[in-house]
């Protein structure tokens, strides 16, 4: 079979499976077993290549390795943000614990003053001292005023030692957790430094799949192969994504035409329309040129219907926002929201990134309504 009528038998089983997949989706399953079944759909499109057989199976295996590495290099992402996370609630658990042992070593000193004072007073006042001035005090009213003050007095000297003893016990625990809290940091700054370095390792990786994808692409023949079959692999994930649409209308997004925040502070690197593979198509969405790791912001507010590795589109997030609106973000280097999930405007959903076999990092974005493509730049405010 020569390499066209392989693309056609490939595409011919891409609208297969979506007919096929149409019926199990009318059953809309709920919960876990609707994210495993999304989870199964989206494995079966990502293993469409080996029907296309581009180069030969060494292309295959390239993309499954780029996917293993760019779902890496994200999980370190994500490792990372949680160990800076960490170690910031630590610091500042150790600054307020440093500031509340300075507190009670005041407190414990002033109490110690005052425990010297007391016991000062009790050397005056003890033994036969106090007994010759109680039986020579003929005043009953003065009598009773002198075992009122030594009463009081023997009190607050009680209380004294049993507040001061409270302080150091305090004062003990506050060093055994600031201890715990030290070494609690120590690890921490460790495991973020480890996952730094797996993560440095693992973009060494991603750019040397990258370099050997795009020697496998001999032929701009092959490259446009490669375009269609990604193409036709989105719209089949979004047709199944539009099955289990959200019950909102829409209007929201709809009103918000040329009002739409930008999804990050970015040049477009390549417009909607704009020419690619020598010209046989187009970009059907923007790609912004970013560097990996800028903040990614969700333009209006949506559900999270898509966050996972989709061949040709890397990390790919998409947010419903009803009545068939749909916003596409990928090449993320990471994703900060799971299917389910809310994400409000201007909320971060991710970060820019070269997943995907992108040469250079960015952010692909596309603005969808009822399976459509449309100019993102009318959408988003000037």
């Amino acid at each position: 079979m020569t390499r066209q009528p392989r693309l056609a038998a490939a595409f011919f089983l891409l609208g297969a499976l979506a007919g096929v997949l149409a019926p199990a989706a009318a059953a809309q399953p709920a919960g876990q077993d609707a994210n495993e079944e999304l989870a199964r759909i989206v494995s079966e499109l990502n293993d469409l290549d080996s029907w296309l057989n581009i180069a030969d199976g060494k292309r295959i295996k390239l993309q499954q390795s780029l996917r293993n590495i760019d779902r890496q290099i994200a999980q370190a992402g994500a490792s990372i943000a949680a160990a800076a996370r960490g170690i910031a609630a630590a610091e500042a658990k150790l600054a307020a614990l440093e500031a509340r042992k300075g507190v009670l070593t005041a407190q414990r000193d002033a109490q110690a003053q005052e425990i010297a004072e007391h016991l000062a007073a009790a050397q005056r006042l003890r033994g036969s001292d106090l007994f010759k001035q109680l039986l020579n005090q003929e005043d009953p009213a003065e009598l009773e005023r002198m075992l009122r003050y030594h009463e009081y007095f023997s009190r607050a000297r009680i209380d004294a030692v049993d507040q001061f003893r409270a302080t150091v016990i305090e004062l003990d625990s506050n060093a055994q957790t600031a201890r715990e809290e030290q070494a609690r940091l120590t690890r921490q700054r460790e495991t973020l430094a480890a996952e730094r370095t797996a993560r440095q390792g693992a973009r060494t990786q991603q750019q040397q799949l990258i370099a050997s994808l795009e020697a496998e692409s001999a032929t701009k023949k092959q490259d446009r192969e490669r375009l269609r079959a990604n193409r036709e692999r989105l719209e089949n994930l979004l047709a199944e994504l539009t099955r289990r649409s959200t019950e909102l209308d829409g209007t929201g997004f709809a009103n918000s035409k040329g009002k739409l925040p930008m999804p990050l502070s970015a040049k477009i690197a390549k417009a909607y329309g704009s020419k690619r593979s020598d010209g046989e198509l187009a970009w059907k969405g923007v790609l912004f040129d970013a560097p990996v790791g800028s903040a990614v912001q969700a333009v209006y507010r949506g559900r999270v219907v898509f966050a996972d590795w989709l061949r040709g589109y890397g990390l790919l997030l998409i947010l419903d926002h009803g009545g068939e609106y749909m916003t596409l973000y990928g090449h993320a280097d990471t994703l900060a929201k799971q299917v389910g999930d809310w994400a409000e405007s201007g909320e971060t959903i991710a970060t820019a990134g070269r997943s995907g076999g992108q040469e250079d990092p960015g952010l692909y974005f596309e603005v969808r309504h009822k399976s459509k493509t449309h100019d993102p730049v009318n959408w988003l405010r000037r």
